[in-house]
């Protein structure tokens, strides 16, 4: 996961999601599915992780919570140069690498 927010009105976040854990938590809830990258338009399973994230916003100050967020589908690596060797995110090129993402988050926050 990723938050942004400097220099901005608002944070957001962009975050990848355990596949293992999305199909778990999907059968769990009875959501049918052929595929789990199907997930990511499952509208019942957008709204579980909808109210994942309201909740874990519930418990912050307004000023710390996410007011927008993006699930991507390619997990984070150090293959495609967006972690170190030990696993830490490097934010200035993930940055450049999902800005088009980002500006969109922003897109209507005049």
């Amino acid at each position: 996961m990723i938050v942004i927010g400097e220099r901005r009105k608002y944070l957001t976040a962009m975050f990848n999601l355990n596949p293992d854990q999305a199909v778990l938590l999907a059968q769990k809830q009875g959501i049918a599915f052929e595929d789990p990258d199907d997930l990511l338009d499952n509208k019942a399973f957008l709204k579980i992780v909808a109210d994942h994230v309201a909740e874990r916003n519930s418990q912050l100050a307004r000023y710390e919570t996410i007011k927008k967020y993006r699930i991507l589908i390619q997990a984070f690596s150090s293959e495609t140069g967006e972690l170190t060797a030990s696993l830490k995110l490097k934010r200035n090129v993930v940055m450049t690498m999902y800005e088009d993402l980002v500006e969109s988050m922003y897109a209507d926050a005049n």
